[in-house]
């Protein structure tokens, strides 16, 4: 088959004509390609108490605030303050169910995400009964150069009824500008970076 001037033209009205239709066709199927405005980050804001409450809402009833520090604590004493938070966090009635635990409040530092709303009680004791905490250890097992922040792993006793459960949790504590120690966070494994 030879190729003369009028095949080659042939052959390239029919090419153009094909690339027309598919063109018209993705146009009509696509919406049309505006160029998008690049995402804007969100302006960095602290994240504190005032931003936690504002942005989201609470998880549970808040508890009732009875957060009464035992007499003679010094909160410039970062093992007793380390112990009245354990005894008040693991500490639980059966009407906590479906409320937060504010009995912990005087002991948070500002950056805890349990500040101002309290813990969430996960597992609250059945009715009638209540958890009783003990604390059998506590042992320091960092700080920081400057001494401004301290981790405790610590050995629980908890007892509702006549069950007894033995945990282990560990805390961080950091010491405020007023010298006051108060808890940035417990949790049930420590990571370095803590």
């Amino acid at each position: 088959m030879v190729w003369d001037a009028r095949r080659i033209v042939g052959a390239a009205v029919i090419a153009a004509t094909g690339g027309v239709v598919w063109l018209v066709a993705t146009e009509v199927e696509s919406p049309s390609e505006r160029p998008r405005a690049a995402p804007t980050a969100p302006p960095e804001l602290p994240v504190g108490p005032e931003v936690r409450s504002s942005v989201s809402a609470p998880p549970d009833v808040p508890g009732r605030d009875d957060g009464t520090v035992p007499p003679g604590l010094d909160f410039r004493r970062p093992d007793q303050v380390a112990h009245a938070y354990l005894v008040a966090a693991h500490s639980l009635r059966d009407t906590d169910r479906d409320r937060t635990n504010r009995r912990v409040l005087p002991y948070l530092a500002p950056e805890n995400p349990a500040n101002p709303r309290g813990l969430v009680v996960a597992d609250a004791p059945p009715r009638g009964q209540a958890v009783t905490a003990a604390v059998d250890d506590l042992r320091m097992t960092h700080t920081d150069e400057a001494r401004t922040a301290i981790a405790y792993e610590a050995s629980l006793s908890l007892r509702t009824g006549s069950d007894l459960e033995r945990r282990t949790t560990y805390l961080v504590l950091d010491r405020q500008p007023d010298g006051r120690w108060l808890v940035r966070q417990e949790t049930a494994h420590l990571q370095p970076g803590d």
